[in-house]
């Protein structure tokens, strides 16, 4: 019999907890790869690269999910949405160990966030094919996919480090918007 010391337990504990959280989450995600229709959002997301291109000079022609370029064209496909690793990050902070507010306000912030890092993979992934077909690859195949992975685990760690930050300053904005109401409230009008 292993002899463990309570701080030990508890964080056995806690991983445990943290494992069967992340686990059940794979439930929603699975019914959403089999069932969700995510035209909307292949539809969204590329005119997001399409408007990010342009900004840097870059000719396209958007037909619905499809980006038409000078000989060749780009589709968004529902894997190219980042919705994957936008629930995976919301999942992470899920099951993390925190406050609702502050996972709320975690999910709030940072899939979004994730969203726009993923808008640039697709830009920067849909501009390599000017340079051949093996580079697109070499972008789309290998260093996106990891560097998504990555964004998606350091805007995590980042979350963790600075959850309790963001929930005070989510804490103070909502008491300093209180306050600031009360003050033009007529003395005895009830709370906000």
């Amino acid at each position: 019999m292993i002899d463990l010391s309570e701080r030990q337990t508890r964080r056995l504990e806690n991983s445990f907890y943290f494992l069967l959280k992340l686990s059940a989450m794979a439930i929603p995600f699975h019914l959403a790869i089999a069932y969700a229709d995510l035209s909307w959002l292949q539809t969204f997301t590329a005119q997001n690269v399409h408007s990010a291109l342009a900004l840097f000079g870059v000719n396209a022609q958007l037909n619905g999910a499809v980006l038409r370029f000078d000989g060749f064209d780009v589709l968004v496909s529902r894997d190219s949405t980042g919705w994957k690793s936008a629930f995976f990050l919301a999942a992470l902070i899920v099951a993390a160990k925190a406050k609702s507010a502050e996972k709320l306000l975690g999910i709030a912030v940072f899939v979004p966030l994730i969203y726009a890092i993923n808008i640039v993979r697709v830009s920067v992934t849909s501009y390599s094919a000017f340079y051949g077909v093996e580079t697109f690859y070499l972008f789309h195949d290998i260093l996106w996919q990891a560097g998504m992975a990555a964004a998606v685990l350091a805007l995590w760690f980042a979350w963790l480090k600075k959850k309790s930050i963001l929930a005070g300053l989510a804490r103070t904005r909502v008491s300093t918007f209180k306050t600031a109401v009360l003050k033009f409230l007529p003395h005895g009008s009830g709370s906000v």
